[in-house]
């Protein structure tokens, strides 16, 4: 059997007492095979992030503990990530910025898993008409969504005849898909991080 972890948790783990991923040699001792997968900022150190806090904000990233602070959130994740290079068979990465920052490997035991969809999807948008749909997930603080959403409407504004923004949010992922199928553009997240999945999705569905 396979037992896998994502974002470098287990069942049993409870930081805020200090105890940390305590089962996970209890499925090395049954015999079971783990693998472990970070997503994003459950590995990313923040005082390696390429781009500096002043710029991103990073500061404002609602994933840091309250009472923490940057070299003691980055202590615990290496801790942990620690913990599983002892016990887990695989440690996979969804971006190859999470196996490495600014040139430094952090975390070299990780291996680098793409974020891939092979069923291509179909776009539904209106190739007659005239304004370009151009879409974007909009995320608060250091995903660099303010400045992406204040060019497109500064650009909107000055061209009202042939752009048009859509703000993707609070949708299902079904949602999420239909309203991509229905845009000419998307943009991704910029300033932290590698691609999202928005990104793939977007592609399998010629958007």
């Amino acid at each position: 059997d396979i037992v896998m972890f994502n974002q470098g948790t287990s069942l049993l783990h409870m930081p805020r007492i200090n105890l940390n991923l305590i089962d996970a040699p209890v499925y090395q001792y049954l015999g079971k095979r783990i693998i472990v997968t970070y997503q994003g900022c459950d590995i990313r150190l923040c005082e390696m992030c390429p781009v500096r806090k002043e710029i991103a904000k990073y500061d404002k990233c609602k994933n840091v503990p309250t009472g923490l602070t940057y070299a003691q959130y980055d202590k615990r994740k290496i801790k942990l990530y620690n913990i599983w290079r002892e016990y887990a068979d695989a440690i996979l990465g969804i971006t190859p910025d999470l196996c490495r920052v600014d040139g430094v490997v952090y975390s070299p035991h990780a291996k680098y898993l793409p974020t891939i969809n092979t069923k291509r999807k179909r776009n539904i948008r209106d190739k007659q008409r005239d304004k370009y749909l151009i879409a974007h997930m909009f995320k608060k603080h250091h995903k660099g969504s303010e400045w992406i959403e204040k060019e497109l409407q500064r650009l909107c504004s000055k061209y009202p005849n042939r752009l048009e923004y859509i703000k993707i949010g609070g949708l299902s992922w079904r949602g999420c898909l239909e309203t991509l199928s229905s845009c000419d553009i998307l943009i991704d997240q910029v300033l932290l991080g590698w691609y999202g999945g928005i990104s793939v999705e977007a592609a399998l569905l010629g958007t």
